[in-house]
């Protein structure tokens, strides 16, 4: 049962992750305009 734990948690901080990549991008092509 640990490993879905894990999983579940990995998969949250990829989310989480990606998500603050994507802004990190729009925040890069707003102020490089």
């Amino acid at each position: 049962m640990k490993t879905k734990f894990i999983t579940a948690v990995l998969i949250a901080l990829f989310g989480m992750y990606s998500a603050h990549g994507q802004v990190d991008f729009k925040l890069q092509s707003l102020t490089n305009n």
